[in-house]
């Protein structure tokens, strides 16, 4: 990365915690944000104000998009964490009791949560993760997609940086 993006990451990634009070410096009925207006209220009002950096991975996954940047991040090798499951070949893991049909493609990273179901000319990858005991229909494709347990993905599904749920698909 460059030390430009490397800044903006710095900058965008924080993990705010304060105590109550903090409410009293929010206006009510009014749009405010935190970084410019409330820090510096709080330290102009000699409020006392900290902060200190942690060591290791963080990322916000208040988005679709975010949730699927942390999930490819850990398939990636970004993060000191590891998929579940047995890493078949490179890049490609799976768990205990998967079937993956001849006919399917899974092109890595890709990983399959235990019991795992993916019919014939289905196409996984791109940092696609499959919750056990899902059915990926028959050819079905997902590209950076993440399914959750208790979701379906029904014959001939196109899903690209989605989260699918047993609610719903949500855009990414």
């Amino acid at each position: 990365l460059s030390i430009r993006r490397q800044r903006q990451m710095c900058i965008r990634d924080r993990i705010y915690l304060f105590e109550p009070a903090v409410f009293e410096f929010i206006p009510p009925a009014r749009v405010y944000d935190f970084g410019f207006n409330a820090f510096p209220d709080m330290v102009a009002k000699g409020a006392p104000f900290y902060g200190f950096s942690l060591p290791g991975y963080w990322r916000d996954i208040g988005s679709a998009a975010d949730y699927l940047a942390a999930q490819r991040d850990v398939l990636e090798g970004r993060v000191r964490a590891r998929p579940a499951g047995e890493q078949v070949r490179p890049g490609v893991w799976m768990g205990k009791g998967c079937a993956v049909d001849a006919q399917a493609e899974l092109s890595a990273p890709v990983a399959l949560g235990e019991g795992c179901r993916v019919q014939a000319k289905a196409s996984l990858g791109g940092g696609t993760c499959v919750g056990s005991h899902v059915e990926v229909g028959e050819g079905s494709w997902l590209w950076h997609t993440v399914v959750w347990q208790g979701a379906e993905v029904p014959a001939g599904a196109r899903l690209e940086r989605a989260v699918v749920t047993a609610g719903g698909v949500f855009g990414g």
